[in-house]
């Protein structure tokens, strides 16, 4: 799902974006086999999107079962499996 930023007025009077969001739900993908996997995915995405990591996070629940989070200095990109 896309969701299309809503404008506002920023300080100087023009229109300005908070930014673009993007909610993706994913079948079938079994490649997170380990969190250095999941970390180097998520990595890429963030490169891809012209992104800076200030930290990051992802916990192993086994199983395939994963929750991680990638503070950005733009934001954030967050995943669960």
């Amino acid at each position: 799902m896309y969701i299309k930023p809503e404008p506002y007025i920023n300080t100087n009077g023009t229109d300005s974006y908070f930014g673009e969001h993007f909610i993706l739900d994913l079948f079938g993908i079994s490649s997170f086999d380990s969190i250095a996997t999941l970390h180097e995915f998520l990595v890429k995405a963030v490169e891809k999107a012209g992104a800076t990591i200030l930290n990051s996070y992802i916990h192993d629940f086994g199983n395939d079962g994963y929750s991680g989070v990638l503070v950005l200095e733009e934001s954030h990109i967050s995943i669960h499996t």
